[in-house]
């Protein structure tokens, strides 16, 4: 259950990122490689937040 909403959590935060990232390429202008790095590190955190869940419920078994 924890492990499905971890996974939700992190597709959610995903979903965010890639948004910010469209709404930020509609703009144009100088905020695009902004967007493209904010998007980029909302990305690695998610995937850092499930590795991290993964590990510590592998360690508490």
């Amino acid at each position: 259950m924890n492990a499905g909403l971890m996974i939700t959590l992190v597709l959610i935060l995903f979903a965010i990122g890639m948004a910010w990232f469209v709404v930020m390429r509609r703009r144009q202008g100088k905020s695009v490689k902004l967007a493209k790095n904010i998007g980029f590190i909302v990305s690695i955190v998610a995937f850092m937040a499930l590795v991290i869940y993964f590990y510590t419920s592998v360690l508490n078994r």
